[in-house]
């Protein structure tokens, strides 16, 4: 029935009569039973015990605290709010706490797995019946960055301070190696090596005549051929003429 047909006082149902409504009905008692109604729903639902969220890892099929997930309200942890379930909080910061030395060793101990491959692991995490280890020194299989998953009664043995201390110490570099200085013999003057003097120098004679090519026009790669020298783009004249040599230390022939 439509409030419109409430309000004519009947229901036309083509006959040209009309049904007659009840005098309570017209008054609006139907309308106060409605909100009666309503209010004691509302009434009913505050009354009832709240839906708690709980908490739990999205690859696990209960919460933290026990319950299944099927049909439960829950939340990632790490999105967890003071009304969330107190237990799951509760177990959350449980395992968040530094885990308990597990066959030997805990969180933040340095291993090294006996008969393994020398390698070297930090312990990232413990939990009942496994251990995440990072590997920190390279060994013959594994390298430094690589992640694993050990069991806790794993043949471990953790590194003392000290000898962590030496195992992480990168290697000493090599000394470097000395120029060996030839000593002159007691008494005898150094000998004076002319100035640039590498695998060729040149004598007087050959700086006279390249001095003389150039005074006639020759240009350096001429010179080079003039005086029989390999082909070098110029280089030896031009560095004649660059006085690259002490003149007076150069041997006559």
């Amino acid at each position: 029935m439509t409030l419109k047909e409430i309000e004519t006082g009947g229901v036309d149902d083509g006959t040209g009569t009309f049904e007659e409504l009840p005098e309570e009905v017209l008054n609006g008692a139907l309308g106060a039973d409605i909100v009666e109604e309503i209010t004691t729903t509302k009434a009913a639902m505050a009354a009832a015990e709240p839906v708690i969220r709980h908490l739990a890892i999205g690859t696990s099929l209960t919460t933290l605290c026990g319950v299944a997930k099927a049909g439960a309200s829950f939340a990632h942890p790490s999105k967890a709010k003071r009304s969330d379930c107190q237990a799951c909080k509760d177990v959350f910061r449980l395992n968040k706490a530094p885990a308990p030395a597990a066959d030997g060793f805990k969180a933040g101990d340095r291993i090294e797995v006996v008969n393994g491959d020398g390698s070297a692991w930090l312990v990232k995490s413990v939990r009942p019946g496994g251990a995440d280890v990072l590997c920190v020194l390279d060994g013959a299989t594994y390298k430094k960055g690589h992640t694993l998953t050990i069991s806790t009664g794993s043949p471990v043995r953790v590194f003392t301070a000290e000898e962590w201390a030496t195992a992480s110490a990168p290697p000493a570099k090599p000394a470097p190696a000395t120029a060996t200085t030839t000593a002159a013999k007691p008494g005898a003057p150094a000998e004076a090596k002319p100035k640039g003097v590498g695998k060729w120098a040149p004598t007087k004679a050959d700086v006279d005549q390249v001095r003389e090519f150039r005074r006639l026009g020759h240009n350096y790669r001429q010179i080079e051929a003039d005086m029989g020298w390999p082909a070098g783009n110029g280089n030896r004249p031009f560095r004649i003429m660059k006085n690259a040599w002490n003149y007076d230390l150069l041997k006559e022939k």
